[in-house]
């Protein structure tokens, strides 16, 4: 099965911009001015790029399963593996920090249901204590449904599957649905998306590519500017703007890339490997060099924020390529 190249680079661009917006926001909150003249205000965008992606890798590794109970054992130790371990062991790492600085974080962080809530993927009203984490719990919500989906096997999966996407347009635009913040919030529009790419992409259909990847975008740099100068979109909005734009690139780069028209700088793919590592470390590295080295310039805040995304990279190459292996061995960033 082909490991798309541009997809791993598109990865680490995500994390970088991911990494910029929360510099941003940590020099206004922080310091009181502004990162970058606020250039970075879109880089939100990035967590929707991840859904999406997620969303094509899923459907592009195990749509085989569907139907076959026998591999959702598999199926979830895969995905605990990829996702749990790291997790867990930054959340620890950082867990004795709140409380040798209590001036970090929110007060949660040192309380048993905080942490609990953040190991666990439950839904709060406050963030996971690594930040990113709130990206995680959806995530692992729809490898759950996803789950589901192999257990009924496809025909069932489809017909949950556009329920499931009806039933999330209904609670954000007509009535309230029972955990309409949870499992039926917009976030996995962006997943569906990311479903519908990877059925197309494997199904061979091939027309358009070159269209899809330059419309899809130009269509997210639009999205861009508009969220950053004209107004800020609520959460429905965003798979709009930014979800469906995703799932037309990746569609376009897989098979641009698949016919041998696109190449991708090694050191892209590289970043792209370290995303996840990046992704779950870089706020909390921003956010403890801001506190020890005032940042009263855009240079002072662009070292800590070289100095981050390189702790995330040295993070995947340390610990978690090594407890990849062990879990699996010969397979790192399935």
């Amino acid at each position: 099965m082909n490991k798309y190249r541009t997809l791993q680079a598109g990865r680490g661009l995500a994390a970088l911009i991911v990494a910029c917006y929360h510099a941003t926001k940590l020099s206004e909150r922080l310091f009181g001015w502004t990162y970058a003249g606020g250039f970075f205000n879109f880089g939100f965008s990035g967590v929707d790029f991840f859904f999406v992606l997620s969303g094509f890798i899923i459907y592009y590794v195990h749509h085989n399963d569907i139907g076959l109970k026998q591999r959702l054992k598999t199926y979830l130790f895969k995905r605990f593996a990829r996702v749990v371990p790291i997790y867990w062991f930054w959340t620890l790492i950082f867990v004795p920090f709140f409380y040798l600085f209590p001036n970090l974080g929110e007060g949660f962080e040192r309380t048993l249901g905080g942490l609990l809530s953040s190991l666990f993927f439950l839904h709060e009203h406050h963030s996971p204590i690594i930040r990113a984490g709130w990206s995680l719990n959806f995530e692992v919500y729809f490898y759950l449904m996803f789950a589901v989906g192999i257990f009924v096997g496809p025909r069932l999966a489809k017909i949950g599957l556009i329920s499931w996407a009806a039933i999330i347009v209904i609670s954000n635009f007509f009535l309230e649905v029972p955990y309409d913040d949870i499992f039926f919030s917009s976030f996995h529009l962006e997943f569906i998306l990311g479903l519908t790419a990877g059925y197309v992409v494997t199904r061979g259909f091939e027309k358009y590519a070159t269209i899809f990847l330059y419309s899809g975008a130009l269509l997210f740099i639009l999205g861009a500017y508009f969220s950053t100068k004209l107004f800020i979109f609520g959460q429905f909005d965003l798979p709009l703007f930014f979800g469906i734009p995703s799932a037309m690139i990746i569609y376009g780069a897989c098979v641009l890339e698949r016919k041998g028209r696109l190449r991708t700088p090694e050191f892209l793919v590289s970043l792209g490997n370290a995303s996840y590592s990046i992704y779950l470390t870089h706020g909390n590295f921003l956010s403890g060099w801001a506190r020890l080295i005032p940042m009263k310039s855009n240079f002072t805040l662009t070292l800590n924020l070289a100095a981050s995304v390189g702790m995330g990279y040295l993070a995947y190459k340390f610990i978690e390529v090594p407890v990849s292996i062990l879990l699996k061995p010969g397979k790192v960033n399935t």
